[in-house]
């Protein structure tokens, strides 16, 4: 969504407005002193302006962006915190600079704390990371104080970094809702995972063949048990998620789990897991980069359920057609949340089971 103004933040101290290419003479600055980015990349003047140019294409594009940190007092411009969005992580970073000679006041836990508030108030993200050099002391401890814990170590831009996460309930002090989207994102988060962006592609023919194969594959380890292919990969010529749904009702929903994540290298997501009734769930190869989904029910009903819709869908053109537009657009608003696009079709799916008569077995 197109921006129009500055966007403008307050403390007790300070005023955070967003940073545009008119502050490049400060922003070159900021990033050539040698104690400043001891820990973060120096920046010619071309790459500054290009850093600039790139936050207010995010502010435009997410919302969200570099913020410059003003002293309220005099005007001075004494760094830049903000929110920034990773595609290879696939998540929200606040990051935080300032001057040498702003040092040791607190203005940056007090801009950095603004701006994670902030953050928090405006996206739908259940965490936010602060991505920190091993040897950043300082940093270090201001993320402590507000609260970020050491998740996982990985690499950004080259550099190895310690990835902080904050989540959302800490911060706000809400009990986190004991869902399915909270439990997946905690999983992934743990497991130092992100997830897939939703996406939806055209009907492959080859979908029922990779259903066989790996049925096939699998019924060993699942021995008495009919493993049926549902979702939109099961309806021909219905564009979907590349990947492969597929359903077994079983006597004992534990019992398969160890063959299943030893023997075929399926992985159960534990949190998961845990806010399911009558059904576990896997996924192969990893949680965040999935070919297919396992589901085990031991109620009968909740495997007709699932097949109903899939039998209704093969069946009606029409309401095909209309649930895959309703899927585009859901994938479009939650690309980055697979939970969230899940959720988000389950009307639609359970308004039109309703209107089923019971499927014939």
């Amino acid at each position: 969504m197109p921006h129009r103004h500055l966007r403008l933040l307050t403390t007790q101290r300070l005023l955070l407005r967003e940073l545009t290419s008119a502050d490049v003479d400060e922003f070159l600055a900021l990033h050539r002193d040698p104690d400043v980015v001891r820990f973060v990349r120096t920046l010619d003047r071309a790459q500054a302006q290009e850093r600039l140019r790139a936050s207010e294409r995010e502010w435009t594009e997410r919302g969200h962006g570099l913020l410059a940190v003003i002293a309220r007092d005099g005007g001075r411009l004494l760094g830049r915190v903000g929110l920034r969005y990773w595609p290879q992580f696939q998540e929200t970073e606040a990051g935080w600079l300032l001057r040498r000679d702003a040092w040791g006041h607190g203005y940056a836990t007090e801009a950095a704390r603004a701006c994670v508030n902030w953050g928090f108030a405006v996206l739908p993200i259940p965490y936010i990371t602060a991505m920190i050099h091993p040897h950043n002391t300082r940093s270090t401890q201001l993320a402590g104080r507000l609260g970020f814990e050491p998740a996982r170590e990985d690499v950004l831009l080259g550099d190895p970094v310690i990835v902080h996460t904050l989540k959302r309930h800490d911060w706000t002090g809400e009990m986190p809702p004991h869902d399915s989207r909270t439990a997946a994102a905690e999983d992934l988060a743990r497991a130092g995972g992100r997830d897939a962006q939703v996406e939806i592609v055209d009907y492959d023919p080859a979908w029922p063949a990779t259903f066989e194969a790996e049925r096939n594959r699998l019924a060993p380890l699942l021995q008495g048990a009919d493993i049926h292919h549902f979702g939109s990969t099961a309806v021909p010529g219905l564009a979907a998620k590349p990947v492969i749904d597929m359903i077994a009702l079983v006597p004992d929903l534990d019992a398969p789990i160890p063959g299943l994540t030893t023997d075929a290298g399926y992985q159960f997501p534990q949190a998961f897991n845990a806010t399911l009734t009558h059904r576990r769930f896997l996924c192969y190869p990893t949680a965040a980069h999935r070919t297919h989904h396992l589901h085990l029910v031991d109620k009968r009903e909740e495997l007709e359920r699932r097949l109903r819709f899939r039998d209704r869908l093969r069946a009606d053109p029409a309401l095909a057609s209309e649930y895959v537009a309703l899927k585009r657009t859901l994938a479009a608003r939650h690309r980055y949340d697979r939970e969230a696009y899940t959720d988000a079709k389950s009307e639609f799916i359970h308004s039109h089971d309703q209107a089923l008569p019971p499927r014939a077995t």
